[in-house]
């Protein structure tokens, strides 16, 4: 009633270097001394039979391949289940060594809801596209997850003098054999589920000496990034002059990973009038499902050139034509 009391807490966190049986020495302060603390420490990954049953937190990873090659996308799943609302908490990020390789994440974490084991679990996974840049072993270390919660009821309302408990788990580590570019043979190294070429003029323009006309050719790539694509080769007529812009690049992000997007408009002036051939596009890649060499492309256009406005000619405009789609063909074997 006229007594002061004052309490100091020290809160610290031990994390094991290796599995076993350990023991936590006493901490003394003066003559006063804490008993030692018996643990035992398990591998990393396993969960201990008592607390299989009815884990309260459960941290997994896993990783969407069947066979990986340099450059190509690696889906990293992280998946942290628990039944505890936190105060505060923290997850490491994946940080793969033994080969260079490039993290991107994507979109946001997805909050749902599951059952283990009769057990009603709050869910939240991050998903995570990693490119690895050099052929050799890919090692993605263990995740780690740090968390407060609050322990039993408050004996007051101050949130102050609120018990917590610190919760801590550690994922598996995996590690992956990366595999290098396949019979490149002069082609770029395109590792990819599916390649699309698309063109605005699929349907044939009407074009006019002098007159400057936009074409756009756009090229996407699921599941590599829009910096790995390579610049399009457009081969024109005589006739033609071009002006080509800067090509744009663009990444876009799915449940099935990167969408890579390069885009490429170019000016067009014709020069004479009359019949213009413009040639075929295609862009060879690595099938990645096949695991065979394919080829895309846009077919040849033939396209009409009115002469100049001081010349006019009558022009009856053909019929529309539905446009016609990228082609993919097999590469000849060699």
């Amino acid at each position: 009633n006229t007594g002061i009391n004052r309490t100091t807490t020290w809160s610290l966190s031990l994390l094991a270097r290796s599995s076993g049986k350990k023991q936590i020495p006493p901490l003394c302060i003066g003559s006063d001394c804490s008993n030692p603390v018996a643990i035992e420490v398990l591998p990393a990954g396993q969960v201990s039979t008592s607390a299989s049953s009815g884990s309260e937190l459960l941290l997994e990873v896993s990783a969407e391949t069947e066979k990986l090659w340099v450059q190509s996308q690696l889906l990293y799943h992280v998946r942290l289940l628990t039944r505890h609302n936190f105060m505060q908490a923290s997850l490491t990020e994946p940080e793969p060594s033994g080969v260079e390789a490039v993290v991107q994440k994507l979109g946001e974490d997805r909050n749902y809801e599951t059952e283990r084991d009769g057990l009603r679990y709050r869910v939240i996974e991050r998903t995570y596209a990693i490119f690895p840049q050099q052929s050799g072993l890919l090692t993605i270390p263990p995740i780690r997850f740090a968390a407060q919660i609050a322990e039993g009821r408050s004996r007051s309302f101050d949130p102050f003098n609120q018990r917590t408990r610190q919760l801590r788990k550690r994922s598996q580590e995996i590690t992956i054999e990366v595999h290098p570019a396949e019979d490149l043979q002069g082609r770029s190294w395109l590792p990819t589920t599916e390649l699309r070429l698309e063109d605005d003029w699929q349907q044939p323009p009407q074009l006019t000496v002098g007159e400057p006309a936009t074409r756009t050719i756009t090229l996407r790539a699921f599941g590599l990034p829009s910096a790995q694509l390579p610049g399009l080769t457009v081969e024109l007529p005589d006739g033609v002059r071009s002006y080509p812009d800067q090509p744009s690049r663009q990444d876009q992000f799915n449940e099935s990973g990167v969408i890579g997007i390069l885009q490429q408009k170019l000016a067009l002036v014709p020069t004479r009038p009359g019949r213009l051939h413009m040639p075929e596009i295609k862009v060879d890649w690595w099938d990645l499902q096949s695991k065979s060499w394919r080829q895309t492309l846009l077919p040849a256009l033939e396209i009409e050139v009115l002469p100049a406005a001081d010349q006019p000619a009558a022009v009856v405009n053909p019929p529309a034509e539905e446009p016609k789609a990228a082609q993919v063909v097999e590469a000849p074997h060699t």
